[in-house]
């Protein structure tokens, strides 16, 4: 219950306070507890690597030094430019996970948090759709006088490439909708329509986007719309054998409008995202690095009768991994350290202030093994402290998982289960199971 009532207060705050023009961090988030909150930290913007995960992924805990495709090094995988998406990998992609948790207030518990997510996607040569709804409620137990509530995350997308091998161009779309059935009723929006172009000379890759962005966010009375442009440049080099690196950055200059009660408010802003990764797979031993730099900084401003107020917010997120992986990749052991800091300070029309700094750190291990050339077990273990107003809760992670892999077809499954260290009982739990085929 202390969790939940948390992050709610600061979902809302987002949305209904005078600066809240910030509401891009709580926007279409999933919940502390999930697989792809840090990862939607860094990335409120559309990341398809978050909307579809992998089944392995989540049984390791881990993302870089791995190798799964579901978050490759790439234009494309990384960059999110659909200008990358070059023929020979059609394949068809579903997925379905329950989730769950139980919460309680010191000894008692007062509310079930049951949910799903489901989702299809489809790439048909250089053609791509996909599909997802997250849904999870909040359910107070019979002898909790108050109500609860539920929320729904919904996207849709397509992406279509054409070109040669060194030139490509490429369209793409995307509709997200959330919705916090709570009380009042909260609901956001994030869309794009654009295009991207990909070029390829030798050892490096270049590639640019265009956006147009639609962003909004009703609650009550209240009523927030920002549209504006999106640029975005990535790069990437293969300097020699196992080595990828990789840039990407983004501007998105954004202006609109708050409706508060019958009180209009001008809005602008400059949202910016930077990125760097890099990989490297050895090849004289079977062991790989790898580490990763992601911020985005947003500073929203809002004029209302000849008065100001403004924000800064700043999430940065540093990823450092390695991986083992002997007797041809049969075994594979792993460990990941990630650090995501966020920041956030309001300065409203009354010259008053507030804001927060949480630093979230995770120590992951993990490993897999190849039973049989087509089945697969993993495992992990991961460790999460969060530091906020002077103290630190931590939390214990565990997941498995198995993988069922032919020559065309794949089937995945995960499980994981969060506990916090501290006297609250909270439990949370996510599934996740895959099913892939290869045209």
């Amino acid at each position: 219950m202390k969790n939940t009532v948390s992050l709610l207060l600061l979902v809302l705050c987002f949305a209904a306070s005078g600066a809240s023009a910030q509401w891009e961090l709580s926007e279409g988030s999933n919940f502390y507890w999930n697989s792809n909150f840090f990862q939607r930290s860094v990335r409120p913007y559309r990341d398809r690597t978050e909307r579809f995960d992998s089944a392995r992924l989540d049984a390791l805990q881990m993302r870089i030094a791995v190798g799964d495709e579901a978050d490759q090094l790439t234009l494309e995988g990384w960059g999110d430019n659909r200008a990358d998406i070059r023929a020979g990998s059609s394949r068809a992609l579903l997925e379905y996970g329950p989730l769950a948790g139980s919460e309680y207030w010191n000894s008692t518990k007062d509310l079930d948090r049951p949910g799903s997510r489901a989702g299809a996607y489809g790439r048909f040569g250089t053609l791509e759709v996909e599909g997802s709804r997250i849904e999870q409620n909040e359910n107070p137990v019979p002898s909790v006088s108050w109500g609860g509530y539920s929320y729904k995350d919904t996207g849709a997308g397509a992406g279509l490439s054409f070109g040669g091998a060194a030139l490509r161009l490429g369209l793409h779309g995307n509709f997200n909708k959330g919705d916090y059935n709570a009380s009042p009723e909260l609901e956001t929006r994030n869309n794009a329509a654009g295009g991207a172009m990909a070029l390829r000379a030798g050892i490096l890759e270049l590639g640019v986007t265009a956006d147009y962005v639609d962003r909004g966010v009703s609650y009550q009375n209240y009523d927030e719309t920002r549209t504006g442009p999106m640029l975005g440049a990535q790069a990437m080099i293969r300097p020699f054998g196992g080595l990828k690196a990789a840039l990407r950055a983004s501007v998105a200059k954004l202006t609109g409008g708050i409706d508060d009660n019958g009180s209009r408010s001008d809005l602008e802003g400059n949202n910016s995202e930077l990125g760097a990764r890099a990989e490297w797979a050895f090849q004289a031993v079977p062991f790989t690095v790898a580490a990763s730099f992601e911020r985005i900084t947003m500073d929203p401003k809002y004029t209302s009768g000849g008065q100001s107020g403004n924000t800064d917010a700043q999430n940065t997120l540093k990823t450092a991994g390695a991986a083992l992986h002997p007797f041809g990749g049969r075994i594979l052991i792993g460990a990941e350290l990630k650090e995501l800091d966020l920041h956030y300070n309001e300065h409203d029309i009354n010259s008053s202030s507030w804001g927060y700094d949480q630093e979230w750190d995770t120590m992951t291990g993990g490993a897999e093994i190849w039973l049989l050339p087509c089945f697969a077990v993993r495992g992990s273990f991961q460790r999460m402290e969060l530091k906020a107003n002077g103290a630190a809760t931590k939390y214990d992670i565990a997941a498995v998982g198995a993988g069922l892999k032919g020559k065309r077809s794949s089937l995945d499954a995960s499980l994981r289960r969060m506990k916090p260290r501290d006297a609250w009982r909270n439990e949370y739990e996510e599934g996740r199971l895959t099913y892939g085929y290869k045209f």
